[in-house]
């Protein structure tokens, strides 16, 4: 025997009937849903018997095994104290730990003649720069942000930033060239804990007069640049249209750059991280027309939510007891 419940179960079953957007969530539903999509705290209170009143039966086990199902989730058992008639302090089935928080999500869905101060369409905050440069790099055709003529030293880094320092991943689909523009070398590079145009990690897919690819890793530290790692022909030459994925990520001193089937694994000290930023991003030379599709960062970050089971399970108990 149980009695289920949930804090603010009534105000988001309430505001989906408002909303129109369908049933109201039971309160069970409630529960999975939040657990399910990490979406905030849940409280649950238990009041039964014997049979869930020990650490080895079904209720502790229950919250136990959701734990281990996502080890990111604060898990707490506050048990009933029947001789002081109070919770003691609850027993910590799981810290918790550490969880990717998408901070930047942008996918161009709108239309506009640049991309620098426009506002993500799923999250984050405005499109910004290394510097002034950055306006006018891309524009917006409303599926993607679309490589502008400007060349050379007239162009700037465009960023998005994520406003949480910690371990970091950025995610980009795009489409890139590697057709040379009139006999000319061209780049793709793309940033990563970019604090300044002196620090920062960056990797380059160039494309030779010839058109064959390399890809680079590099860090930039107090304005020098080391090369971690670089790995040849990663896509066709001479080939236009060429759709990419690609991820780039900081681990801790370990920095991961992948282009389609390329990967590059470096390592930086922990001195380089000290002086690493929040900011993720890209820029190209001589690419009219490339695009960015789709773009994504996201943190580590230590998670804030809890599920906090309070189980009442009191020995010998009847639900007359329970009631009083």
């Amino acid at each position: 025997m149980g009695i289920f419940t949930l804090q603010g179960a009534a105000d988001v079953a309430a505001q989906r009937v408002a909303l129109g957007v369908g049933p109201a969530l039971d309160i069970g539903q409630t529960v999975a849903a939040r657990l399910r999509y990490k979406t905030g705290s849940v409280a649950v209170g238990i009041a039964g018997d014997s049979t869930g009143n020990a650490a080895n039966e079904w209720l502790d086990t229950w919250a136990t095994a959701v734990g281990v199902a996502d080890p990111t989730l604060r898990v707490e058992i506050p048990h009933w104290n029947d001789t002081t008639h109070a919770y003691d302090a609850p027993t910590v089935v799981q810290a918790g730990g550490s969880d990717y928080i998408v901070r930047v999500k942008d996918t161009f869905t709108r239309t506009a003649a640049d991309l620098y101060g426009s506002l993500p369409d799923v999250a984050g905050t405005a499109w910004i720069g290394d510097s002034a440069l950055a306006a006018g790099d891309y524009s917006l055709n409303g599926t993607a942000a679309v490589s502008t003529s400007e060349s050379g030293a007239a162009r700037g880094v465009t960023l998005a930033d994520s406003g949480v320092v910690g371990n970091a991943t950025m995610t980009i689909n795009g489409v890139l060239t590697s057709v040379p523009v009139g006999g000319v070398a061209h780049a793709y590079s793309f940033f990563l804990g970019h604090a300044s145009i002196s620090n920062h990690l960056f990797a380059t897919l160039s494309v030779s007069g010839g058109g064959t690819t390399t890809w680079t890793l590099f860090k930039r530290i107090a304005g020098v640049a080391t090369s971690l790692g670089s790995v040849a022909t990663p896509y066709p030459a001479n080939t236009a249209g060429q759709s990419y994925l690609l991820t780039f990520s900081r681990v801790g001193t370990t920095v991961t750059a992948t282009i389609g089937a390329a990967t590059i694994t470096g390592t930086i000290t922990e001195g380089d991280v000290a002086v690493l930023g929040t900011r993720a991003g890209f820029t190209s030379t001589l690419t009219p027309g490339a695009t960015i599709n789709d773009f994504e960062l996201s943190v580590a970050e230590t998670t804030s939510r809890v599920l906090t089971v309070y189980n009442a399970s009191i020995s010998g108990s009847v639900l007359t007891a329970q009631q009083a």
